[in-house]
Parts: structure tokens; sequence; C-alpha cells
């Protein structure tokens, strides 16, 4: 009984890295969005949020702090409840996924432990007045602006037409202890700070 318990929880494994995969794949390969449909990118992004923390790999040091891995979502409350949703019951180095919505940046700095930090685009005048508060914590900063790479962040969703391109600033991330997978930087396009 206990070599089939095994092999069901294997394959449990195998089945959510499939998927994992197949989603990340699909994002990077520049999905094709429905041009009506800001929901669905939307959907999509919160599946790549999920899916990123899954690519990403913080210092130990700052998960040993942690009692939970916070996403935080500045400016968009239905985007954080998708993001909410795509991350229900899972779990980041045995710490729970937990979303957080913040109308603005101002708090965010002191709430947020060792995750991750999504900006909306129109926040992206808000990040620019508070990225300095940023600099040595390592906490993923992922946006969707133009620019906003060479702007200090490290993860960008870009909106390229009808497709999503994902953009990955290596300077900041390798100065907070931030490293990436290499399959996520096989599929993104590396972005240097001006």
């Amino acid at each position: 009984m206990n070599r089939f318990f095994h092999i069901k929880v294997l394959k449990s494994v195998v089945r959510r890295r499939v998927f994992i995969l197949a989603a990340l794949f699909l994002l990077t390969q520049f999905f094709a969005l429905p041009a009506h449909a800001a929901t669905e990118e939307d959907q999509v992004k919160a599946v790549f949020l999920y899916n990123l923390v899954n690519f990403v790999n913080w210092p130990e040091n700052a998960l040993n702090q942690c009692d939970s891995f916070i996403i935080t979502v500045v400016g968009n409350r239905r985007f954080a409840d998708l993001v909410g949703e795509a991350v229900k019951d899972e779990f980041k180095a045995n710490l729970k996924l937990q979303v957080q919505y913040m109308e603005d940046l101002d708090n965010a700095q002191y709430n947020t432990c060792c995750g991750m930090i999504f900006i909306d685009r129109k926040y992206q005048e808000t990040w620019l007045k508070h990225k300095d508060s940023f600099v040595e914590k390592p906490i993923l900063i992922v946006g969707e602006s133009p620019n906003f790479i060479e702007q200090g962040g490290m993860v960008n969703l870009l909106k390229k037409g009808k497709r999503i391109q994902i953009e990955i600033g290596m300077q900041q991330s390798e100065y907070v202890g931030i490293s990436y997978s290499a399959k996520l930087l096989r599929l993104a396009r590396l972005v240097d700070r001006q």
C-alpha cells in the first residue's frame, strides 16, 4: 500500500509541474489575447504571478523571516481578487501564499514580507515616487508599464498588441539576491537599466 501511495503522490507532483510549465510556456510564447477581453489579460497575468513564484528564488534568509509569502497588488482590487483565486491553497517553501490589496505604495514596504509586489500600470508615477524604499529589500517588484525595468522594476508583463511579453531586469534582482530559473530566463527578454 505504501508503494501505491508514493506513486499517487508522484503523479500529483508531476501533473502540477506540467500544468505550471504549460501555463508559463503559453505566456512566454506571447500568448495571444482577444483585443476586447481585458479580463482575460488579467486572468493570464494572475496565473503568471502564481507561476512566477515557482520560477524565482528569493534569498533564504528573507524567507526564514516570514510566516507567509505575501503577494501585494497595488491599485487594482479586481486583479488582486484574481491573483487570490490563482494562489488559493498554494505554498512557497512551506509558506502559504496570500494576497493583499493596497490602494497605493505608501504602506506597502511595511506590510509586505519577503514576497512580491505587483504595480498596476495606472500607478507607475506612484512607483517612481516610492521606488527608493525598495532598493535593498528582497521583494520581487512586478509591473506592466513601458520602461518599468529601466525605472527600477524587476519583472514586467508588457502588453505588445494582443500579446504579453515578459521582461526581466537582472541588475536590480541580483542586487537584492533574487534569481530566476534558467527556464524562465530562456523565455523572457532581459532588459538592462539605463
